[in-house]
């Protein structure tokens, strides 16, 4: 019979074909007891859900961007570093680099002045930051009348 032998060579090509994996070539297969390895490293999943202003680890992204000069930041320390308990105007600087260089999410509120500077005010803190379009910080303190103070820079 033609028919049934056709039929019989292409179920043996079908069962062949099969058995190689379809792809023309035999493929390896691997003992039931040895584990497969992933070739790409495995990333922790985050132990917390990240908030915008999250502050432990903040950052400072121009740190070559500071005062006007050391006069301004020695004076501007001296007028107001305690009020962050900041030990040396080194560390008062770095405060107010990362109060600049932070994104502007709540509670950090900012504003920029007709002049072409940058006000800020933190309402967690109650920090102040004022900063030229070039980055340089014009001041960094506590106002006594905090969000008030900042509201009143919009006007200069």
């Amino acid at each position: 019979m033609p028919g049934l032998r056709s039929v019989t060579w292409v179920t043996f090509i079908l069962v062949l074909l099969l058995g190689m994996g379809c792809s023309g070539t035999a493929t390896k297969r691997l003992p039931m007891d040895e584990p497969v390895v992933a070739k790409t490293k495995a990333v922790p999943a985050p132990t917390s859900n990240p908030q915008p202003n999250d502050l432990s680890e903040p950052t400072i992204t121009h740190p070559e961007i500071g005062f006007a000069s050391a006069k301004k930041l020695e004076e501007h320390f001296r007028k107001h570093g305690r009020e962050f308990s900041a030990s040396s105007k080194e560390a008062y600087l770095q405060l107010a680099q990362e109060m600049r260089d932070r994104p502007v999410h709540e509670p950090l509120l900012e504003a920029k002045r007709g002049d072409g500077v940058t006000t800020r005010f933190d309402r967690d803190s109650g920090a102040f930051l004022a900063f030229n379009p070039d980055l340089t910080i014009r001041t960094f303190f506590r106002p006594n009348d905090g969000e008030d103070y900042f509201r009143r820079q919009l006007d200069r």
